[in-house]
């Protein structure tokens, strides 16, 4: 999905979230945060995420991967690109 402006971003986002509502989502705990400067102004973030369903039983577990550049005062997310078993992403980092 490309994401042009702050109302696709909003309406993107709201779309997401009443998916995984659908499927019994209630929250998400972050387990691994790990970054990488790649340059100034970019940067790659890995996460391992558990998300629960509203009876509290597991509902996923993903891996995701963030590419981030700088924008002015802040960071921006550029992608966000699923890390699918058995692939690690990068660093190898065991699951």
């Amino acid at each position: 999905m490309i994401v042009t402006n702050d109302a696709d971003h909003h309406n993107g986002f709201r779309r997401i979230m009443m998916a995984l509502k659908e499927r019994g989502w209630a929250r998400s705990d972050i387990d691994r945060i790990k970054a990488w400067a790649l340059a100034d102004n970019l940067g790659m973030i890995l996460s391992d995420v558990k998300r629960y369903k509203t009876d509290g039983t597991l509902l996923e577990k993903v891996r995701a991967l963030y590419m981030v550049r700088r924008n002015g005062d802040g960071w921006k997310i550029v992608t966000i690109t699923e890390i699918k078993p058995p692939f690690l992403g990068p660093g190898d980092i065991p699951r």
